[in-house]
């Protein structure tokens, strides 16, 4: 529903029942979901860019905006946050990564980095012009990581591939 918490304000069910539900009820979700398989799973408690670094000489609970999910897969460790179906798994949304997460972990709670991975984005282009001015032109465009986001949206809403003048004279 675009809201941002750490609690839940409603019950896990009801949220599942109404496929609607915040962030971190969606994130808690996911979570329980994990623990239920029997995947090594938990909580994991972030400020936002938009709220300042996290104090982290200690947990302060009220500093958090946002609950993520760490989860041990296959001895990979890797972390969740459910909201949008165009970023690889494993990649929080940009707002989360603000410096450090305090990780739930009842056997060894802790501080984890959180750091911006690298992201590319590489355009080739392949251009052949023809004896009557005219341009045949093939556009490859290689993206990674949250340049990637973007890319695959818009690859989902394309119905067919362009062919044709960019416009007419």
């Amino acid at each position: 529903d675009g809201q941002y918490t750490v609690k839940t304000e409603n019950s896990l069910n009801d949220v599942w029942a109404n496929k609607q539900g915040s962030a971190g009820e969606i994130n808690m979700l996911l979570l329980g979901i994990l623990q239920q398989l029997e995947i090594e799973a938990h909580p994991v408690l972030v400020s936002l860019r938009g709220t300042g670094s996290p104090i982290t000489k200690d947990p302060i609970f009220e500093q958090f905006d946002h609950v993520m999910v760490w989860a041990n897969l296959d001895g990979e460790e890797m972390l969740m946050d459910v909201y949008d179906p165009y970023l690889e798994l494993g990649w929080p949304r940009f707002e989360a990564l603000n410096g450090q997460a305090w990780v739930g972990d009842p056997e060894d709670p802790r501080w984890i980095d959180l750091e911006v991975p690298k992201m590319s984005r590489k355009i080739s282009v392949d251009m052949k012009i023809a004896t009557d001015g005219m341009a045949q032109v093939r556009i490859k465009s290689t993206m990674d990581g949250y340049d990637a986001q973007h890319g695959r949206y818009l690859l989902s809403t394309q119905r067919e591939p362009w062919h044709g003048p960019l416009m007419n004279t």
